[in-house]
């Protein structure tokens, strides 16, 4: 039986051998996991012995599509990279969208895995058929945009994800860049590539990939194109890119500074940052993924003044602005893209270093660290010490290569008490402060998610910066996107209200069908479309996978399969130590924050104050939905087996961790 959407290829790469070699994926498995993240994170328990050192050859890079990538398919471009983490030990994702995945599928490789380490720097080379490690000695040093450029020169058509110098020097706050724009590999990424001394991974693809029904597949797409195309919020994000969100985050939450004691007044974020600032000053082009019809990424060039001249790319645009405006106060947008360029070409992640720049001030405005720590530099929240630390993180010097270890190591190094005024989850810091956009499902999952305090898959859904949405639109959301009978009535209880925990559980289901399947851009771009299409959300899904793949498929079987990924993600993490006691809400969220000069406290979506007791009964009522054990927080023995996970459950009771 042939059927599409997938190659059934998963190409082994191990750098320690030089062996290359393919191995078919069993319909068994396909039908378990559905493919992308869900056959990659298969893949990871198996692949991934507990305890391992990140930066040691034994960590794989497991990088996966899923059977839209490479389709017609509005937003099917996003890949996910499944690796045990640098920073803090975890093993979950990073992902990005571009043409990474397309040219992969279409090279004949729904999987890419790689292991072991290289004695000296290499670039993994695919071109459908030929796979080759090749010398990458003359790329060792260069930066990200100068090594892509190169290789786009030596590989016509190719897409390239690469890393900097702070990836080479084994940062652990790092990530990769795939063509120079979208950023990918939260957690350190790039330092696990330089530990195996892999500098690149190169591809091209041109063999495409089969559609069983395209006739139903148009059908299907067009009125969600239609859709697309007439809303007219579809205008402004072409025109803006994500700073047409800039509203959500500085007036109706509020960007968080000062290491989260305040918000920056309104006025000052826009006349500093804002979206007109942003086309006056900056934009060139929009720059979209692979059948995205919005364009969010961007191409910019300062046009006047301080830095003149300097063009470089941005995925998500106004999250920068955040943290390097508002978190760092550097003072103008011009130094905001001076330091964004910076970051993208040596490979230091900005939002983790931005926040533990951010800290580091507030340390040593305590007088916990002094000059002797500083090396004599004075440290404000300013420009002049944000370029100097981010300068040092790169090169793994002086203060900055004890912030290039993340929290915990940083923790570790300096001590003296320095933990307390450390804001994070699991290590990573945290992207929304839920004191000023509410407790809602973004922040929740900050919380309980794999990697730690930053969003991903189920905490962009659709309260995503709003405070005033009504009960009605959240039964909606749930409906389309097949929530159960049953936990819509445990969900809405009482019906005018929701329960932030049930319905993290059904986001992150959602998300991590969306991953598997290989569709991104779940913070409303582009999902909305979906949801509003004649069958609706979920049920949309089904049928666009049916007509690619010619699988049958239904709405249940789709919350099955996400329920079984999600499963098997806490259990990696259980493997290495972590369950109910590393979701923890920080301390600081519990205490006021002034935003917009008021004082203001953790509250629940509809205004009502929370303390940490009201939040551990949510994370209570978060482990019931899961059905896992609300003591540890981690999948029992019987989840496990009632999920299909027999053989899990078997290797994880011997292993003494159930």
């Amino acid at each position: 039986m042939e059927i599409g959407g997938y190659t059934r290829n998963i190409l082994y790469v191990n750098l320690s051998t030089g062996n290359i070699k393919t191995e078919k994926v069993s319909l068994d498995l396909i039908k378990k996991f559905l493919g992308g993240y869900g056959i990659s994170v298969r893949l990871a328990y198996d692949l991934i012995k507990p305890g391992i050192d990140p930066l040691s050859p034994d960590n794989p890079i497991i990088i996966g599509t899923g059977p839209l990538t490479g389709t017609p398919v509005i937003g099917a471009g996003k890949i996910q990279a499944i690796y045990k983490y640098a920073l803090n030990g975890a093993i979950a994702h990073g992902s990005g969208g571009g043409e990474f995945g397309v040219k992969l599928k279409w090279a004949g490789y729904d999987h890419l895995v790689i292991t072991g380490a290289s004695e000296k720097p290499v670039y993994l080379y695919i071109s459908n058929d030929e796979v080759e490690l090749k010398d990458a000695s003359h790329l060792w040093g260069r930066d990200t945009y100068e090594t892509s450029d190169i290789l786009y020169g030596e590989h016509e058509g190719s897409s390239v994800i690469t890393y900097g110098m702070a990836g080479e020097k084994l940062v652990k706050t790092t990530i990769c860049f795939m063509d120079k724009c979208t950023p990918i590999g939260k957690g350190g990424m790039a330092a696990i590539m330089g530990s195996k001394r892999l500098k690149a991974i190169v591809v091209k693809g041109t063999k495409g990939i089969h559609i069983v029904d395209p006739e139903r597949l148009k059908e299907i797409m067009l009125p969600i194109v239609e859709a697309c195309k007439k809303d007219p919020a579809r205008e402004k994000t072409i025109q803006l890119g994500t700073m047409a969100g800039f509203e959500g985050w500085v007036t109706i939450a509020g960007s968080t500074r000062k290491n989260y004691r305040e918000t920056i007044p309104v006025e000052e974020a826009y006349q500093l940052y804002g979206p007109e600032v942003y086309l006056k000053t900056l934009k060139i082009k929009r720059i979209a993924c692979p059948n995205c019809l919005v364009a969010c990424k961007d191409h910019i060039q300062i046009k006047e003044g301080e830095f003149a001249g300097l063009e470089t790319y941005v995925s998500s645009i106004y999250g920068r602005m955040q943290n390097l405006g508002a978190r760092c106060n550097v003072g103008s947008i011009n130094r905001v893209v001076k330091l964004i360029d910076f970051c993208n070409r040596t490979s230091v992640c900005l939002h983790n270093t931005s926040a533990l720049i951010e800290w580091a001030v507030d340390l040593y405005k305590q007088g916990i660290l002094t000059k002797e720590d500083t090396g004599g530099l004075e440290l404000d929240w300013n420009y002049e010490t944000t370029a100097t630390l981010l300068e040092q993180i790169a090169k793994n010097e002086g203060l900055g290569a004890i912030l290039g270890k993340g929290f915990y190591g940083a923790i570790k190094a300096i001590g003296r008490g320095c933990e307390k005024y450390a804001v994070h989850v699991k290590g990573l810091e945290t992207l929304f402060d839920a004191r000023t956009t509410r407790l809602t499902v973004s922040e929740f999952y900050e919380v309980v998610g794999p990697r730690g305090g930053h969003i991903g898959l189920g905490g962009l859904t659709f309260p995503y910066l709003t405070r005033d949405l009504p009960t009605s639109y959240f039964r909606q959301w749930a409906e389309s996107w097949g929530v159960p009978k049953d936990a819509m009535e445990r969900i809405f209880s009482p019906p005018s209200k929701w329960n932030v925990g049930r319905l993290t559980v059904w986001a992150d289901i959602r998300a991590t069908i969306e991953s598997a399947l290989g569709i991104g851009c779940t913070r409303g771009r582009l999902s909305k479309y979906y949801e509003k299409a004649p069958n609706g959300g979920m049920r949309t899904y089904v049928e666009i996978y049916k007509a690619v793949t010619g699988l049958d498929a239904t709405v249940d079987y789709f919350i099955e399969v996400g329920d079984r990924i999600c499963d098997l993600v806490r259990v990696l993490n259980m493997r290495e130590g972590f369950d109910r006691k590393d979701d923890r809400f920080p301390d600081v969220w519990f205490k006021p924050i002034l935003r917009h000069g008021k004082e203001t406290w953790l509250e629940d979506y509809f205004g009502n104050r929370l303390t940490r007791e009201d939040c551990e009964k949510l994370l209570d009522d978060y482990y019931d939905e899961r059905g896992w054990d609300i003591k540890r927080g981690v999948p029992t023995k019987e989840k496990l087996i009632k999920n299909g996970l027999e053989d899990i459950a078997e290797d994880l009771e011997r292993k003494g961790f159930l």
